[in-house]
């Protein structure tokens, strides 16, 4: 990654380590993150329900809540096929 885009390789480490957070801090902020020919990160809003426990055969209610999607990219998936 160093070669292809001219950066030192610390540069590139530095960038790599930093990425979760930099992506974690946009996402918590309900922005959507694009990358490039992998795909998209992003919150989502989950209406309540109620569903059914298998075990205890009880009803479970549970409230409103934001949940992070990641959707692959088209070409990702290709890649991988």
């Amino acid at each position: 990654m160093a070669e292809d885009t001219g950066l030192t390789k610390k540069d590139v480490q530095a960038v790599l380590r930093s990425l979760p957070a930099v992506i974690a801090h946009h996402v918590s902020k309900g922005k959507t993150v694009y990358l490039n020919d992998i795909g998209i990160i992003k919150t989502v809003d989950r209406k309540a329900r109620t569903f059914h426990n298998p075990v205890t055969r009880g009803r479970v209610e549970v409230g409103d809540r934001k949940l992070v999607k990641i959707y692959t990219s088209v070409a990702l998936k290709k890649l991988i096929e």
